[in-house]
């Protein structure tokens, strides 16, 4: 209810900007989205090592694809570590 009433205009995701919050929460709307970003980043660079893992298991299935997938690990992962982060130093400055 409480978050019913906070949301007002935007009643659907349809009504909504991307990632824009609807209602009022724990945190400002820049750390939901560099929580979005983590998590991106974070999936993308597990995906990269089951592709890696699969490579070494089935080294006849090597392909451009797989290889590409296997080195975007070198992109996603500095982006999880940097928005890991990001994430603690919001979350350090609301105990403060």
């Amino acid at each position: 209810e409480r978050v019913k009433d906070e949301l007002k205009l935007k009643t659907n995701w349809n009504d909504s900007d991307e990632l824009a919050l609807m209602f009022k929460n724990t945190f400002p709307s820049a750390f939901y989205k560099h929580l979005h970003r983590y998590l991106h980043k974070k999936y993308r660079s597990a995906q990269a090592i089951n592709e890696l893992k699969n490579i070494r298991s089935n080294p006849k299935e090597l392909s451009t694809v797989k290889i590409k997938k296997v080195g975007s690990y070198i992109y996603h992962r500095p982006g999880a570590w940097y928005y890991k982060q990001q994430l603690q130093r919001f979350i350090n400055s609301s105990v403060d």
